[in-house]
């Protein structure tokens, strides 16, 4: 695998990433969900069993929320990978907030909350985007 990894996520563990992915699909677990954080980002993301194939089902689904304060880099950034990343369904690096879900037998829904100044307490907040994932079918779906 040549290229450059950020060792503080995924890529930093592909192999067991890998065998994860693997068990999932092997035992066709179904309404597999990854909740994530700690990147400054707002990323959802349907799991692939093999990334570099198009064709590779999903097998999961990621939410990965960003911080509450904690500023991040430019959006344009996320913007000039998003196309070359088909699994990523919303990727938002100028936002802060966090994600709401609501759970129930057949679905998870996600709500993307964000505040509209990190640097004002008294800020507003409001819903960016609403996903979401069925417990029989994994992938994320704009709502």
């Amino acid at each position: 695998m040549a290229g450059t990894y950020w060792t503080d996520g995924w890529d930093g563990y592909a192999p067991a990433r890998q065998r994860l992915f693997d068990s999932i699909a092997r035992r066709k677990v179904g309404g597999v969900v990854v909740l994530g954080g700690d990147v400054h980002s707002n990323y959802i993301a349907d799991l692939k069993l093999d990334f570099d194939d198009p064709k590779s089902p999903t097998i999961a689904t990621e939410y990965c929320g960003t911080s509450i304060t904690s500023l991040s880099f430019p959006q344009s950034r996320i913007d000039a990978v998003l196309g070359f990343n088909p699994h990523l369904r919303y990727g938002r690096s100028d936002q802060r907030g966090y994600m709401r879900f609501a759970l129930d037998a057949k679905q998870l829904q996600a709500q993307v909350r964000v505040v509209d100044n990190a640097l004002d307490p008294a800020s507003g907040i409001t819903t960016a985007a609403r996903f979401t994932t069925e417990a029989s079918r994994p992938g994320a779906v704009a709502a």
